[in-house]
């Protein structure tokens, strides 16, 4: 009869395993370097997807008096955290949406009792669309909010999904071994978060664009002559949220991102700023900065007609805040 599995004949012959598993360790080790190396080498680079996920770790793990950015993927490639930081003095958090409308976030904030501080981008055409896909990515962005709430509600299992969800970041607990891995990683979260920044803007870096300036904007899809019909019920709905917001007295500010060529004109046409954005700021008070009218943001390129190319983020971002200040936001001490 041949030996069983458990049989002792069947024990792994002796040898220097420690060597072994060190060399296996090594090549294994090259290897994925040169997998890294090679993607890099032709234009790959590690990142972060800019999902859902990423907006409730971001939402939860917000700063209590940081500013909240929201708007579509225009205020994500138009804002740059880092400048607004350095200009401002204070904190701030993206909360864009890639095709997406912020007008279920700013409904959740109000029901929330938010009070804090937002920046917000509106683009009429986004917010008050009829395109069902554009107005879920809100709601379905809330979802992955909750069932991440959900998730944390019990002892071990919250410990342990907040480990895995949060980029590491390590639970309070008395044990070294746990003091340890906090002071650990507190040293590399501003390298994390700087990887989620860069990520959060990196396909508005002009290698998206290369190939635009060449691609003639076809005539059919602006065909457009009138103005859109306006959804009265989501209007009435943001201006009640932001009301609400500055009611408790939090600070909402609002601009438009800029656009060019046909785009520009279609949206103008259709949502026009007395019809929209300037009724929004005047029903809830909100101040409301148009950087179309800018002559310093009016030169930047809009290379796909609908985002500026991040490159300019820094100048964008630092123009807005003056363009603030003189409305009596972020003055100096």
């Amino acid at each position: 009869m041949p030996p069983s599995l458990t049989s002792p004949n069947n024990r792994l012959p002796t040898g220097p395993w420690a060597r072994t598993a060190v060399l296996g360790i090594l090549i294994g080790g090259l290897t994925l370097a040169a997998v890294e190396l090679g993607l890099r080498r032709v234009g790959y680079e590690a990142s972060v997807n800019d999902d859902a996920q990423l907006w409730a770790l971001e939402y939860r793990d917000r700063p209590d008096d940081a500013w909240l950015t929201l708007g579509s993927s225009r205020i994500a490639c138009a804002f740059d955290l880092d400048t607004f930081e350095e200009v401002t003095g204070e904190p701030v958090v993206q909360l864009g949406i890639s095709s997406g409308q912020p007008i279920a976030i700013l409904t959740y904030l109000n029901e929330q009792g938010f009070d804090g501080k937002l920046i917000v981008e509106v683009s009429p055409y986004v917010w008050f669309t009829d395109n069902p896909l554009i107005a879920q990515q809100a709601v379905l962005t809330l979802q992955t909010l909750h069932d991440q709430e959900r998730a944390l509600l019990g002892g071990l299992e919250r410990r342990a999904t907040r480990v895995l969800q949060s980029q590491l970041r390590i639970l309070h607990s008395e044990t070294d071994l746990f003091d340890l891995a906090k002071a650990v990683v507190k040293r590399a979260r501003p390298v994390i978060r700087q990887s989620v920044r860069g990520d959060r803007q990196r396909y508005c870096w002009p290698s998206r664009y290369a190939l635009m300036p060449d691609m003639p904007m076809p005539d059919e899809s602006w065909a457009v002559t009138e103005r859109a019909p306006k959804d009265e019920a989501s209007f009435d709905e943001v201006t009640v949220a932001i009301q609400g917001i500055m009611a408790r007295g939090g600070t909402v500010l609002l601009f438009a991102a800029p656009e060019a060529g046909d785009p520009r004109d279609v949206h103008l046409l259709s949502y026009p700023e007395s019809v929209y954005a300037e009724v929004l700021a005047e029903r809830t008070g909100a101040p409301y900065v148009n950087t179309m009218t800018d002559p310093t943001i009016g030169a930047l390129a809009v290379p796909d007609y609908s985002h500026i190319d991040a490159s300019d983020a820094p100048l964008f971002t630092e123009r807005l805040v003056e363009l603030y200040r003189e409305k009596g936001y972020f003055l100096p001490d």
